[in-house]
């Protein structure tokens, strides 16, 4: 979702305007904020979902032995 909402606020969509929310305090780079946010997300989604799978694969072969 921040990826998306990054996009709209590129300069030839939406703008950053599109993407401020009310009363918010004006700052440059706000698309970048988005960007930034939506990466750490996903990147923490993946090693997450890593160290999942592999406690399972332990949990199963533990069970197994």
């Amino acid at each position: 979702m921040l990826l998306v909402v990054a996009i709209v606020g590129l300069p030839f969509l939406g703008g950053e305007d599109a993407i401020r929310d009310p009363g918010q305090k004006r700052e440059s780079g706000l698309v970048w904020m988005y960007l930034a946010g939506a990466v750490i997300m996903a990147l923490n989604g993946w090693l997450s979902h890593q160290l999942a799978v592999k406690a399972y694969e332990e949990a199963t072969s533990a069970k197994g032995s």
